[in-house]
């Protein structure tokens, strides 16, 4: 399966090999990207294990949401102290 992401940025996401039995899978991901994305826009940063213990959801499905918000441009990722913070790019705060 396919999927086309647009991106005002750059290509470097332009198609996503989606390589599953399961077609709604894709679905969840988004949703996943989508409560994170809320989130963040909440709280302004979290350790990736934070977002997983506010979301209640498996460090798993949440690496999966962050690698669609990564690919979209929508987040950056940063080390302090040995721990990953997520963080959302300055322009998703505009967003209404």
């Amino acid at each position: 399966m396919k999927l086309a992401i647009y991106d005002n940025q750059d290509d470097l996401c332009d198609t996503l090999e989606v390589a599953t039995s399961r077609p709604d899978q894709v679905p969840a991901m988004s949703i996943m990207a989508d409560r994170i994305w809320q989130v963040l826009r909440r709280r302004g940063q979290l350790s990736i294990s934070g977002l997983a213990r506010e979301i209640g959801a498996p460090r798993d499905y949440v690496m999966e949401g962050l690698g669609w918000l990564g690919c979209e441009g929508r987040i950056t990722v940063h080390e302090e102290a040995r721990v990953r913070v997520v963080t959302l790019r300055p322009q998703e705060y505009s967003v209404e």
